[in-house]
């Protein structure tokens, strides 16, 4: 048996038990285990179909429901893949994974919706978020953020019409 063949007869029993799936970004494809863990990404520009003939498994298989291409954002690294890009009405969800030897104790958690970037993980230091706020539209005013309970606090300029 090829290691092609091996690897082929592995993802077969992993996909018949559901301990995997294959998906298809607009970046790649990623063969993803539990808890969205990801254990093989691909990169490149695929159809369905040349992932189904490509990983020798059927075109029902892959899933393609978040393919939807997304433009690069302040906060996209270059060094990083994108991955579990996935859409929430309108606002986009992924991740990226950590790097350990950059003090990260978790992935980086991403969330973009109304022109703000909301990036949560888990530093050395404890759990750090950023908020990026450059794309939000003139009309709908300043980015106000709320800790705890501990009433809002405003963050830039006020630029609706009265």
């Amino acid at each position: 048996m090829t290691p092609g063949a091996a690897l082929r007869t592995l993802l077969l029993a992993l996909l018949a038990t559901g301990a995997c799936q294959v998906v298809l970004y607009s970046d790649g494809i990623e063969v993803e285990g539990p808890d969205d863990t990801s254990l093989l990404f691909v990169g490149g520009d695929f159809t369905v179909d040349q992932v189904a003939a490509l990983l020798g498994i059927p075109v029902e298989a892959v899933d393609a429901k978040r393919r939807r291409p997304r433009p690069s954002q302040p906060g996209d690294h270059p060094n990083f893949t994108r991955h579990d890009l996935t859409d929430i009405g309108e606002s986009v969800a992924w991740r990226y994974q950590g790097v350990p030897g950059d003090g990260d104790l978790s992935d980086h958690f991403w969330l973009a919706v109304l022109g703000v970037e909301v990036m949560v993980r888990r530093r050395n230091d404890g759990v750090y978020v950023s908020i990026e706020n450059d794309a939000i539209d003139t009309g709908h005013g300043p980015l106000l953020v709320e800790v705890d309970q501990g009433g809002a606090n405003t963050y830039g300029e006020d630029t609706r019409d009265e």
